[in-house]
């Protein structure tokens, strides 16, 4: 009498192990990655703004000088009617301001565009601030 099928295996074949091999880094990995989305890739909540100036990239066109800038939302919620104000002193004298609004500014979002101001950004302190903002 054979015992062809009728009795238990003894062990696993060479497919076998590779495919259980491959299940594990498989659902490893997923794992993985799920934990590290969670805990190192959140962003803080709320709206975290900056402006930043490029003054060394200034350009003089007809009588007025643009001035890029970039504004940013690091936190984790966007941000709606964002106003920034640009000023230029003399010392202590503000001689010349500006507002704009950034309609819209998603969370790790970056809006650029172009301060337009009279006086020479070469020759006087220009600044720029983010004021108040909605949450859309």
């Amino acid at each position: 009498m054979s015992d062809n099928g009728s009795g238990s295996r003894q062990g696993r074949n060479a497919a076998e192990w590779v495919t259980l091999t491959v299940s594990i880094v498989v659902l490893a990995t997923f794992i993985g990655a799920a934990l590290y989305e969670q805990f190192a890739l959140t962003e803080p909540s709320g709206v975290i703004l900056r402006v930043e100036l490029q003054l060394d990239q200034a350009v003089r066109r007809g009588d007025r000088f643009y001035v890029p800038f970039e504004v940013t939302n690091t936190g984790g919620d966007p941000a709606s009617d964002v106003a920034v104000r640009f000023e230029v002193r003399r010392t202590e004298e503000v001689i010349e301001e500006s507002d704009m609004v950034v309609p819209f500014l998603p969370s790790d979002g970056v809006e650029a565009g172009e301060a337009v101001l009279m006086s020479d950004p070469a020759q006087f302190e220009v600044t720029a601030e983010v004021g108040n903002f909605l949450a859309p």
